[in-house]
């Protein structure tokens, strides 16, 4: 009993550590990517209507159609399109991979984020997966949210793609915007996201 103690405790012991080599490593990409050119930057959070399908082998997509409409530039920047949005996806992927883009970002850099999600997940469903449970009992910490990710990524009975889960990572995509200073332009899913009457 006494050496399962010691193991457990040396394990929480080295959580901290992990976390500070795990950030450490995100900000060594940081620096290695290079510094982006002066501009407005748009990002595009959504599935399938996000990206225009099928129009979007002609540059129909939905940051395009916005670019196109401000005439590409913005209070004299250039737009730069920067599209998450994936088909066949929920708004969960798309939430790790807008963080992933705007890890590096500079706050004091204008962009907003065009958020038109919600149509691969199950609005009349309601729950949280076992993962999103526990993680909302921890502190937040990055290297969690990447095991956490790839648990539920590739364990189809963690996943849950629930009107909760939706909302959760909604918020999780408002948060980050904010915190990398880009303004979260959220849209109306053209499905319905409530249960039926």
């Amino acid at each position: 009993m006494r050496a399962r103690a010691l193991v457990v405790a040396a394990a929480l012991g080295a959580l901290p550590a992990a976390e500070l080599l795990w950030r450490a490593s995100e900000q060594l990409g940081c620096l290695a990517a290079a510094a982006p050119q002066p501009g407005y930057d748009l990002y595009m959070v959504g599935e399938s209507t996000a990206l225009g399908e099928p129009y979007n082998r002609d540059g129909f997509s939905l940051a395009a159609l916005v670019a196109l409409r401000l005439g590409e530039t913005l209070d004299g920047l250039p737009i730069r399109v920067v599209t998450v949005a994936r088909s066949g996806q929920s708004i969960y992927p798309q939430a790790v991979a807008l963080e992933k883009e705007l890890r590096c970002r500079d706050p004091r850099r204008p962009g907003a984020a065009l958020v038109y999600s919600g149509h691969n997940d199950e609005g009349a469903r309601r729950g949280l997966s076992p993962l999103m449970r526990w993680d909302r009992l921890l502190p937040r910490s990055r290297l969690l949210d990447a095991v956490l990710f790839r648990l539920e990524e590739n364990v189809p009975a963690l996943r849950a793609r629930t009107l909760d889960t939706w909302t959760f990572h909604l918020r999780r995509v408002v948060r980050e915007c904010r915190a990398a200073g880009v303004t979260p332009v959220l849209t109306t899913p053209v499905s319905d996201l409530r249960a039926d009457p």
